[in-house]
């Protein structure tokens, strides 16, 4: 879909300017996304805790990493 196209057009363009990594976070709950940096080859590298507010508390996020070949 539209998203994976948009982070793969990213990907593309990191790996143009010779950059060695992407890093991003995403919401614990956020899981379509989550899904979608998996299946692009993101790994879990650590995790912030309470980062982001939320209805019931806050929310821990997800530090995802993607080496550029």
């Amino acid at each position: 879909g539209l998203a994976t196209k948009m982070v793969q057009y990213l990907m593309n363009q990191a790996r143009q300017n010779d950059m060695g990594s992407i890093f991003l976070e995403v919401r614990e709950s956020n899981t379509a996304a989550i899904k979608l940096y998996d299946k692009l080859g993101f790994n879990e590298i650590g995790l912030r805790r309470d980062y982001y507010p939320g209805s019931s508390g806050r929310e821990d996020a997800l530090v995802l990493a993607h080496e550029i070949v």
